[in-house]
């Protein structure tokens, strides 16, 4: 499994097991609707945050095919999450501030918890790999001669 899709899985899971608390507070303070509401906006945003994998997946890979796939699935991300909030909100389904509050906190979790753990398993992986590519660089001197 490549880092970034660990790394999706991982954060995903994380996300998932901390709105469990916040939607049930959530429904002690507020009753079951926005609570749900609450909770698909954070189960969206996670799937959001998955399909991000899959496409820097099929992105990066060696065939033109996979990538113009990746390139397709990048916008139809963006018309599936438009659709998976825009409908609920539009039937009236789902009260529209609890689920755009929740779709949003897995993005501001992202930046704040996941950018220091991405630079740190992407960073060491490019260390390592610029130090098995490249061959040692040696020292190089200046000599002065004097007169």
């Amino acid at each position: 499994m490549s880092p970034h899709w660990r790394l999706a899985l991982w954060y995903a899971a994380w996300i998932c097991v901390g709105a469990a608390p916040v939607g049930a507070v959530a429904w002690l303070l507020y009753g079951a609707v926005p609570a749900g509401a609450l909770l698909y906006g954070v189960g969206m945003g996670a799937a959001s945050f998955v399909s991000i994998a899959a496409t820097v997946s099929m992105l990066t890979a060696r065939s033109s095919l996979w990538q113009g796939l990746g390139m397709a699935f990048f916008a139809a991300r963006y018309g599936f999450l438009a659709g998976a909030l825009g409908i609920p909100a539009y039937a009236g389904l789902w009260p529209l501030g609890p689920m755009l509050f929740g779709f949003a906190a897995v993005y501001v979790a992202e930046n704040v918890v996941l950018l220091p753990g991405v630079s740190r398993v992407l960073g060491g992986t490019r260390a390592k790999r610029a130090t098995d590519v490249r061959p040692g660089r040696k020292k190089l001197e200046r000599r002065v001669v004097e007169r």
